[in-house]
């Protein structure tokens, strides 16, 4: 078997290309099953991250927001989440993560900035957690800004008599933030060529000519 490549590419998918897997004629249905293989492999990664990969969640106590069982599309999906065989050829075939741009961590740091709006909202409290001013503001709440003094950055808060000063802070807003890089998020690609090794052999044995 040739050479495997992993690329990701844009910020609403992440695509998986596996690159010259056989010669030229018999190569579209031994990849296209190679394919079927690899996006249940790649399914159960995801739902495998979906038990481990909520540090910030149970640290503030809240609800998980399960966005690699999204990914996985096992789960059901939101905002056309899924993992699915997309693409075939004689030499290659292609998969994608649709709309989970956070897996690009698993490929280095990832830098976030504010597309629509003057900061980003980072969550602080299990009520913000996974929710956007806009949610909380739709559940009738009353969001407002506290700026912050000395160099503290400011928050968006609501009013709480049971806090600490009346108020409950919700979200830091900055102007960026870098997210470390996480390889664990993806399967690595040593990974990826052995499963499509397994493929290879199960497609060939399935023929009669191994």
């Amino acid at each position: 078997m040739a050479d495997m490549s992993v690329s990701v590419e844009g910020f609403e998918q992440t695509r998986f290309k596996l690159l010259a897997l056989v010669g030229p004629g018999f190569g579209r249905n031994l990849n296209r099953h190679i394919g079927e293989r690899l996006v249940e492999r790649l399914k159960d990664h995801l739902d495998t991250m979906s038990v481990s990969r909520h540090k910030t969640a149970d640290r503030l106590g809240a609800k998980h927001t399960r966005h690699f069982e999204f990914a996985s599309g096992r789960a059901g999906g939101e905002n056309g989440q899924a993992t699915e065989f997309c693409d075939v050829t004689n030499t290659s075939v292609t998969l994608a993560v649709r709309n989970t741009p956070g897996l690009r961590r698993a490929y280095g740091p990832m830098t976030i900035r504010p597309v629509r709006a003057r900061a980003l909202t980072i969550p602080i409290h299990k009520d913000a957690y996974g929710k956007t001013v806009k949610d909380l503001k739709n559940e009738g709440r009353t969001i407002f800004r506290i700026q912050g003094g000395a160099g503290a950055k400011p928050v968006l808060a609501e009013s709480d008599q049971n806090a600490k000063n009346g108020i409950r802070p919700l979200y830091v807003l900055v102007q960026k933030v870098t997210v470390p890089q996480d390889t664990g998020l993806l399967p690595r690609p040593d990974e990826i060529r052995a499963w499509a090794g397994k493929a290879v052999k199960g497609y060939v044995r399935s023929m009669g000519i191994g």
